[in-house]
């Protein structure tokens, strides 16, 4: 595996003055399958309609979202998170459990619970934070707290208590783990069919790239 995937040269960046992007922990294809099954399962317990299931694409870690970044300044983010990845070296995390932001009486979300070394990825996630702080059109005023997402509630105030009290004793096993090597900047470009994705570069932990 090379250093630094950079796919920059992919992009046709003189199409706009901005992307929309953020940098994430992507997830392993043979985990795919037990994330799935799981969506299944919490879609038949939950009984209602008003849960917006997300696709498989959307299956990530997202350590920071930058809404609208220039493009002009896409090369100097890309080497900032070049540097965010240089002091961490490579960690295991898992999945397992279920629970729903921001509670189990009013659920906008649910979500697979991360666990494993999370010391690792807290800290890789606040290296990304500061190096990065200057990109984007976003600024997060949440603490940072790892998860998958797998839905998202879109209902009424009934509906949504109906689910959240269903999967609140729902039992989620362990779903598997991996080791995380690397992180992906990915533009998200929003249609009527719903959000797309491009990776624009790859950056190794532990490594210096140059």
């Amino acid at each position: 595996m090379r250093n630094l995937k950079f796919q920059i040269s992919n992009l046709k960046l003189a199409a706009s003055d901005f992307i929309r992007a953020f940098v994430a922990v992507s997830v392993p294809a043979e985990l795919k399958a037990a994330i799935a099954k799981t969506q299944r399962q919490l879609q038949n317990r939950a009984g209602t309609n008003a849960i917006r299931w997300t696709a498989e694409a959307q299956w990530h870690l997202t350590l920071k979202f930058y809404g609208n970044v220039a493009s002009e300044q896409v090369p100097a983010l890309t080497g900032a998170l070049r540097a965010a990845c240089q002091p961490i070296r490579p960690f295991s995390i898992s999945l397992g459990g279920v629970g729903c932001f921001p509670s189990w009486q009013k659920p906008g979300a649910i979500w697979i619970g991360v666990g494993g070394d999370i010391t690792a990825l807290e800290t890789l996630q606040k290296d990304v934070e500061q190096r990065t702080a200057g990109f984007g059109s976003h600024s997060e005023k949440r603490d940072f707290h790892p998860h998958l997402t797998v839905g998202r509630v879109k209902g009424s105030a009934c509906d949504t208590r109906a689910a959240g009290q269903a999967f609140r004793d729902q039992h989620i096993p362990d779903l598997g783990e991996w080791e995380v090597r690397e992180i992906e900047l990915i533009q998200s470009t929003l249609s009527p069919r719903g959000s797309s994705y491009q990776a624009l570069g790859v950056f190794s932990l532990g490594r210096t790239c140059v």
